[in-house]
């Protein structure tokens, strides 16, 4: 295998030396045939040279029989850049010329003129003495062209991820263009796949910047890598997937706001284009390589351990959160947050069984990092306290991170943790109705909110159908008795549900059809005959267990 290998590799290196010597060859005919012309005017000497395979330098030089000014116009441009069907000669007026096209007039032809400005150009055109000359120069020039286009691309043959990284280590480099100078570098980091580090300091003379960026290749979107000019400058910019704010930016080192592009300058088309094809296949080595590291979670504790080590504490200058979960599936989550003004600790409560593994997913606002994830149907179910104080319940949960792939692997175990705990088996699931019954006494707990308490009991007849539901709803001003009596093979239990209201949560259940045949009292008085229970619970985890209870022995499977 070795062996094959070896003499594939031989095969092809020959395959590049014979195309590499046929086109320097073609070249240097090409220079033996480009002659000094004259016009009334002017008269124009042309020289014809070999860059590097594929890629030549024309220098034309315009010197004004008049007087003896020399214009010289120094072309640099790889022949695969030009459309073959535009190469034709052409007469203008005295002279006549063989016109070059770049393909779908791209601007990929960098000029320089007198060594004081540099452009970039889509179309040069050379002298011919007369139309046998500019047939012959025509001619070489499209034997060239078919040799430039497989020099160029067959010019790189990376394959695996190190080898892109380590290209980009050695190619983007310091660029000193004619009015300013950029120094660059670009590097991969250990901590991720993909992880890059980008660095870019622009000094015009008269002022310097610098910059750093620090981004995930397989968050970049392959299609936004263009070659961009402005000026002197030929850059290939390119763009986060669906323009999220995923780029790390520091300004003088200091960090700045979340950006979403970045700009590299090339010393020339070559490199540009050679930057591009990297680039694009380091995307998707970058993507695979980072979708193989995400951890398969095998039990909720090492995905919450997960979550723990990569939130344990977040600081973007002056601000610091700390973040802890502790439980299993049902968990307390704690954030504290601390700056140079004030802390505040906040406090939640949830059951992941509640979320929505879907909802979960990372932005960037200014210079955080932040995860979200959403209740399953936007349930208030998420007990939060602010500062040792409850407020309402919530639908939705924040978590911070360091960094988009700190992110990107947090929501891989927030899902993964929902996941699990969607997959466990109800407490109650064989026990006997009576079971259940005694099960559900035991879960009318007495509840307070603020100040006002709920004393709940109930009891059954001895068959355990008929049963009555007391609720006594005391203050320090008054206290109000409600009496409930139904047969339990009267609830509907697809009407069972557990909502929140405030900082109050009830497990609400109606009669079949929402006839009014449970009967009630008020402080012992008999009233109209109702359709609806409300029980009330201490936390989302009792009204779960009483709901479930519920379900169980109203249900027809018993």
């Amino acid at each position: 295998m070795k062996k094959a290998v070896l003499l594939l590799l031989v095969l092809i290196a020959n395959v590049t030396l014979a195309q590499n010597q046929e086109f320097s060859a073609k070249i240097e005919a090409l220079g033996n045939v480009l002659q000094k012309v004259e016009s009334g005017k002017d008269e124009y000497s042309q020289v014809i040279t070999v860059s590097q395979p594929g890629v030549v330098t024309l220098e034309i030089n315009e010197t004004a029989l008049k007087d003896g000014e020399t214009n010289t116009l120094t072309y640099e441009f790889n022949l695969a850049d030009i459309d073959i069907n535009t190469v034709r000669t052409v007469t203008e007026k005295d002279v006549i010329n063989v016109q070059l096209f770049a393909g779908k007039k791209q601007d990929l032809l960098k000029l320089t003129e007198n060594g004081e400005k540099i452009s970039y150009e889509n179309e040069i055109f050379l002298y011919a003495e007369d139309i046998e000359n500019g047939r012959a120069i025509e001619e070489l020039i499209e034997a060239a062209i078919p040799l430039a286009e497989k020099i160029t691309e067959n010019r790189l043959s990376l394959t695996t991820y190190d080898e892109h990284i380590t290209w980009l280590t050695n190619t983007v480099k310091d660029v000193n263009l004619i009015k300013t100078q950029y120094a660059q570098s670009m590097r991969g980091l250990d901590s991720y796949p993909g992880k890059l580090e980008f660095k870019i300091s622009e000094n015009n003379g008269r002022s310097a910047t610098s910059e750093t960026f620090q981004f995930n290749a397989s968050t970049i979107n392959p299609n936004s890598l263009l070659f961009n000019i402005e000026g002197e400058v030929f850059s290939v910019t390119m763009e986060t997937s669906r323009k999220l704010k995923t780029i790390k930016y520091f300004e003088e080192g200091v960090q700045q706001n979340y950006t979403n592009d970045i700009k590299v300058v090339c010393e020339s088309v070559e490199m540009a284009r050679d930057f591009q094809k990297v680039m694009k296949e380091l995307i998707a080595l970058s993507t695979t390589k980072f979708e193989n590291s995400l951890q398969k979670i095998s039990s909720i504790k090492e995905g919450i351990s997960i979550v723990n080590n990569l939130t344990e504490k977040v600081s973007v200058n002056e601000n610091s959160t700390s973040q802890n979960l502790t439980g299993d599936c049902v968990v307390t989550y704690q954030q504290n947050f601390e700056n140079s003004k004030k802390n505040s600790i906040n406090e939640y409560v949830f059951n992941f069984k509640d979320l929505n593994k879907n909802s979960v997913n990372y932005e960037t606002k200014g210079q955080e990092v932040i995860l979200t994830v959403d209740t399953k149907g936007g349930n208030d179910f998420i007990k939060y306290t602010e500062d040792g104080e409850q407020k309402n319940f919530e639908d939705a949960l924040t978590f911070y991170a360091s960094e988009v792939e700190d992110a990107i692997v947090i929501k891989n175990a927030l899902q993964e943790i929902i996941e699990l705990c969607n997959q466990e088996s109800p407490e109650y699931q064989g026990l006997s109705k009576a079971k259940k019954l005694d099960k559900l006494k035991e879960n009318l707990q007495k509840v307070t909110i603020n100040d006002v308490t709920f004393d709940q009991s109930l009891e059954r007849d001895a068959e355990g159908l008929s049963v009555t539901f007391k609720k006594v709803e005391i203050t320090s001003k008054k206290s109000e008795e409600t009496i409930s009596e139904f047969n339990l093979k009267d609830i509907n239990p697809g009407s069972v549900m557990m909502e929140t209201s405030g900082k109050n949560v009830i497990v609400t259940a109606s009669t079949y059809y929402m006839d009014k045949i449970i009967k009630f009292y008020e402080d012992g008085e008999i009233e109209n005959y109702q359709n609806t229970i409300e029980i009330e619970a201490n936390d989302i985890e009792n009204a779960r267990r009483i709901k479930l209870l519920l379900e169980a022995i109203t249900g027809k499977d018993k």
